[in-house]
């Protein structure tokens, strides 16, 4: 829509990149080593964030960044039952679900423990894991002891809303919690990551000038908290206002218009 006029190639702040053109911050390069190690130990991570600090793109990126020939991933939304999660696995590994809850739990262990033995690590990406019962979070850690809880054969991440954290310190949760091997923690950016966010995704788009003020760029890091989604939601509503008026450089004016639609109550 407005691409051409601000001399683009595609549109810019869409959460839609590939995983080699996302935004390499300080705070996913650290939490893509840490569950780079989660998976090479066959342990248990935590990656946690409030809504729209790009846990997916996290995801996503540390998908990218293993060997598929040697790993197997299982991307899962959280069940609201136990038996639902097993469900879950046994579709996702190829199985014929038995009827009884015992033998499925055991078909899902023996599959992971089959795949590992021939040197694939299977890894469970288990996202909005904030919204899972205790029941489920147990099943899941079930489903990973085997050997009389000497060795996981699979890699588990647990993915979910900052309030994820406050409730594996719950004492029904402890054993689950025991057994993280890391945690880690997706922040909004600083001011300087949020220009330099910007940047990249106008680059990505094929900007060869500036298209937002330094003061606009501000405003941005500002009203956004540094969230990434945010900050596409504000740039996109910015570029459109500014193209509705034709200028070729998004200035305060423009993201005033755009705050307006985006977020009127904080206009």
């Amino acid at each position: 829509m407005f691409t051409g006029f601000f001399g683009l190639t595609r549109q810019p702040f869409t959460a839609e990149l590939p995983p080699d053109a996302l935004f390499r911050s300080v705070p996913l390069e650290e939490a893509l080593a840490r569950l780079c190690f989660v998976i090479d130990q066959h342990g248990i991570g935590l990656l946690t964030g409030e809504p729209g600090t790009g846990k997916s793109a996290t995801l996503r990126a540390l998908v990218a960044a293993c060997d598929q020939a040697r790993h197997k991933f299982i991307y899962l939304i959280m069940p609201r039952s136990p038996r639902g999660l097993l469900m879950l696995l046994c579709h996702a590994l190829g199985l014929d679900p038995a009827w009884s809850a015992v033998d499925l739990a055991a078909q899902v262990k023996e599959a992971l423990s089959r795949l590992d033995a021939h040197g694939v690590t299977p890894v469970l990406l288990c996202d909005e894991a904030q919204l899972a019962p205790v029941s489920v979070l147990d099943e899941l850690r079930l489903c990973c002891n085997t050997a009389m809880d000497a060795r996981c054969p699979a890699a588990v991440v647990l993915s979910g809303h900052s309030s994820l954290r406050r409730r594996l310190a719950l004492e029904s949760l402890a054993p689950l919690a025991q057994r993280l091997a890391v945690t880690t923690a997706l922040p909004g950016l600083s001011t300087q990551q949020t220009a330099s966010y910007m940047e990249h995704q106008l680059q990505w788009a094929g900007a060869c000038r500036p298209l937002f003020t330094r003061e606009v760029i501000e405003l941005v890091a500002h009203h956004s908290r540094g969230v990434p989604r945010q900050i596409n939601r504000l740039c996109t509503a910015a570029l459109l206002a500014a193209f509705a008026v034709q200028q070729p450089l998004v200035e305060e004016p423009a993201f005033r218009q755009a705050l307006k639609a985006v977020d009127p109550e904080s206009a």
